[in-house]
């Protein structure tokens, strides 16, 4: 009984060991899936990395990142910057760039919305209201009649 025990456990364990790497790994989607055609990928011990990778329906992503020191004590932070592209549903192509450091996060793309201007009568109010700071006024608590 021992013996099946243990040999259903190395079984279990065989099955449960990760699969060897294969470069033909797949996305897949709604729509299907589709093949990495291109990937690279490096690890280095100093916490840098990078990766870049292309699948058959069109989509691709790069990013790099090294650290930098930040932080009180100096602490190595990750700055990381990367692209990706893809087309959208209706034949758009999209190009994202984007950084990550200690500013936060910034993406660049034509797809990514803009904010209309700021109207003329807006702007002219806050320049009036920077010219003009309001005055401190000392308010007085209003009577409340029927109490002593």
């Amino acid at each position: 009984m021992k013996f099946f025990i243990c040999a259903l456990a190395l079984v279990a364990s065989a099955y449960a060991a990760p699969q060897a790497y294969t470069n033909q790994a797949q996305y897949v989607s709604k729509e299907g899936s589709a093949r990495i055609v291109s990937l690279d990928s490096e690890q280095n011990p100093d916490g840098s990395y990078s990766y870049k990778y292309e699948t058959e329906n069109g989509i691709a992503a790069a990013e790099t990142s090294v650290p930098k020191p930040a932080g009180p004590n100096g602490e190595p932070a990750p700055s990381v910057q990367g692209v990706y592209r893809y087309t959208a549903p209706d034949g758009t192509p999209v190009e994202i760039e984007y950084v990550a450091d200690e500013n936060g996060f910034n993406a660049r793309g034509k797809a990514i919305p803009v904010a209309p201007e700021i109207p003329e009568a807006i702007l002219k109010s806050l320049a009036w209201n920077e010219a003009h700071p309001a005055e401190e006024e000392t308010y007085k608590p209003i009577p409340v009649y029927g109490r002593q």
